[in-house]
């Protein structure tokens, strides 16, 4: 892809990516996995619009969904409860893992979360005030 990431210009690409392979044809798509991004919206409905399928299930990515709520219910904890210095240092440790052959995954992110929360007692009544 060489274009801005519009709705159109996905579309545009996806097309011409199924009409390189004589094996894959439009009926035969039945769903679309994506992120929340809009361009992906005007790219399911441009699809749709243009090719009329009998029905498509348009899924939103479960990890996308869960890590834009838990980062939105973390957001004001993580700004009221942590320095400046503190919170970098926790998204530098979040995002850099201890035992490089292993990378961080969301599971290990939100043990880490859960952890600072349960052992300080101050970070757990604000976030529980917050819910």
């Amino acid at each position: 892809m060489i274009e801005s990431y519009t709705g159109l210009y996905i579309y545009t690409e996806f097309i011409n990516i199924i009409n390189q392979y004589s094996s894959l044809s439009l009926p035969n798509i039945i769903s679309f996995t994506r992120d929340n991004a809009s361009n992906n919206d005007t790219f399911i409905d441009t699809y749709i619009r243009k090719n009329n399928p009998l029905k498509i299930y348009d899924i939103r990515c479960a990890t996308h969904i869960i890590n834009i709520v838990v980062n939105d219910i973390l957001k004001e904890y993580l700004l009221q409860s942590t320095s400046e210095t503190e919170l970098l240092t926790y998204i530098t440790t979040l995002n850099t893992p201890t035992d490089t052959s292993q990378p961080k995954t969301l599971i290990s992110k939100v043990r880490r979360i859960a952890t600072l929360i349960k052992y300080t007692n101050e970070n757990r009544k604000l976030l529980l005030e917050g819910l």
